[in-house]
């Protein structure tokens, strides 16, 4: 975290991650603020990602008793799918459940650029646009429905996908003691 003055602030960091099944990788991250004056004030950020599947995404056979769907890992699909399948609990698969299988790790690349701006002492906007691309992406998956009627879940990998948009947040005080806070996100995510 470094403040060179009042009107400039720089954080710089880095995760690493080290698996044993899904290889290392290192995430920088950088973000700015930049104090234009007294009531207005920029930001940015860069940064990359990484995310192994979880324990739950990759072998995890859980049905709930009340609502009856069931979710399942994608390390250990087919083995249950066939359980499930000779205990005639599977009405139907759709065609996505041919995409289950190894689950890759999740790597993603963002960038964030807004503002915040504060014309006087009880009201303070601030927005910001986004951009994440994400390769991987985890995706729990609708792959099929059960006898019961209720549904069958597993995980596959999006080979490609992004978030983009823009996020708003209006705060006033209207008086001492009592705050009015209006936010909306416009958001496109698309594979």
């Amino acid at each position: 975290d470094y403040t060179p003055n009042k009107k400039l602030g720089v954080v710089v960091g880095a995760r690493y991650d080290a698996h044993n099944i899904y290889g290392w990788q290192l995430s920088p991250r950088l973000g700015i603020r930049y104090h234009v004056n007294d009531i207005l004030t920029l930001k940015g950020s860069a940064g990359t990602g990484f995310k192994a599947p979880s324990f739950q995404q990759l072998y995890l056979s859980f049905t709930n008793p009340t609502a009856g769907y069931t979710i399942l890992g994608a390390a250990v699909f087919d083995e249950e799918v066939e359980r499930l399948q000779a205990q005639g609990d599977i009405a139907g698969l759709f065609p996505v459940a041919e995409q289950i299988g190894d689950l890759q790790a999740e790597r993603s690349t963002s960038f964030n650029a807004g503002f915040v701006f504060s014309p006087a002492k009880v009201l303070t906007l601030e927005v910001n646009a986004f951009s994440n691309n994400i390769r991987n992406m985890i995706f729990e998956e609708l792959v099929g429905m059960k006898e019961n009627g209720s549904q069958l879940f597993s995980y596959r990998n999006i080979e490609e996908a992004f978030t983009r948009g823009l996020e708003t947040n209006v705060q006033w005080e209207v008086i001492n003691g009592l705050e009015l806070s209006v936010g909306y996100q416009l958001l496109y995510a698309k594979d």
